[in-house]
């Protein structure tokens, strides 16, 4: 038995019926460790590529022009850093197809209006009026508080966590 499979395809056969390819646009999503950026490749093959591949009796035996073949690769490198405005990045390079709806030209922040914003904190007190309070005396109202210290025994072991 050899390494290579038998075709079971031979010119003498006929070529089952061909699906029905359609042109494609594909894309993968990868990432650079070492620069920190997401790599986007788009790839367009072409139904005529595809239809090759069904009948490789048909395919030209040498075609130096990627877009004669009918397969076209391109790349997209996007920084991740900084992370406000990843979103608009990928979608540049991805497409709303993929990332839904976007202005390219406006970072999304996720932060509400700041005016209103504003409205909701709770207000602080003056740190003088919190320094002067903390000086008066106690009131009668408030129980004192005393701890307690506990004496370990000498035959209590005793362990350390570090």
């Amino acid at each position: 038995m050899t390494g290579r499979r038998d075709s079971r395809l031979s010119p003498g056969q006929g070529i089952p019926p061909s699906p029905n390819f359609r042109d494609l646009k594909l894309r993968i999503l990868t990432h650079d460790t070492d620069t920190s950026e997401f790599i986007v490749y788009t790839g367009y093959v072409t139904k005529d590529f595809l239809e090759k591949f069904h009948n490789p009796f048909k395919a030209p035996s040498e075609d130096d022009d990627a877009e004669v073949t009918g397969i076209k690769i391109e790349y997209t490198r996007v920084p991740i850093w900084p992370i406000l405005g990843l979103r608009e990045r990928l979608g540049k390079a991805l497409g709303q197809d993929v990332v839904g709806a976007f202005n390219p030209d406006e970072i999304e922040t996720w932060e509400k209006d700041p005016e209103k914003q504003s409205g909701g904190k709770r207000k602080r007190e003056v740190l003088s009026e919190v320094i002067n309070s903390s000086f008066e005396d106690d009131s009668d109202d408030e129980p004192n508080l005393v701890s307690k210290k506990r004496c370990l025994s000498e035959g209590t072991p005793v362990g350390v966590v570090m």
